[in-house]
C-alpha cells in the first residue's frame, strides 16, 4: 500500500507543504527543483516579473517542453510500429518463399 506523506518543497525561498505518495517524493523534489531553477532564471532575465509571473512563465515553459516531448514520443512510437510491421512482413514473405520452393532431390 502506498502511504501519503507531507513533504516540504521550496520555491523562491518560500516553503510549501505538499502531500505526496511516499514513492513519489524524489520526483516531487526533482520537479520542484526544475520549477525553482526556471523561476530564478526568469526573475534574473526579466527583473520586472512578479513571483506569480515568473511561476506562470516557468510553468508554460515546462508544459510546452512536456507536450513537445510527448509529440516526439508518439512520432517515434509510430515509426517503430511501422518498422516492426515491415520486419514482420519480410519475415512472413521469407517464410512463404522457403515453403513454396521445391525441395532439392538427392
Amino acid at each position: 500500500m502506498n502511504h501519503t506523506k507531507s513533504h516540504t518543497i521550496r520555491l523562491l525561498n518560500t516553503a510549501y507543504e505538499i502531500k505526496c505518495p511516499e514513492n513519489e517524493i524524489e520526483n516531487l523534489d526533482l520537479a520542484a527543483k526544475k520549477l525553482n531553477d526556471l523561476m530564478l532564471e526568469n526573475k534574473k532575465r526579466f527583473r520586472q516579473l512578479s513571483d506569480f509571473q515568473a511561476l506562470l512563465l516557468s510553468s508554460l515553459h515546462i508544459t510546452h517542453e512536456a507536450i513537445t516531448n510527448q509529440t516526439k514520443q508518439v512520432e517515434r512510437q509510430s515509426q517503430l510500429e511501422e518498422f516492426i510491421g515491415s520486419l514482420e512482413q519480410k519475415i512472413n514473405n521469407a517464410g512463404a518463399d522457403s515453403i513454396s520452393e521445391p525441395a532439392e532431390e538427392k
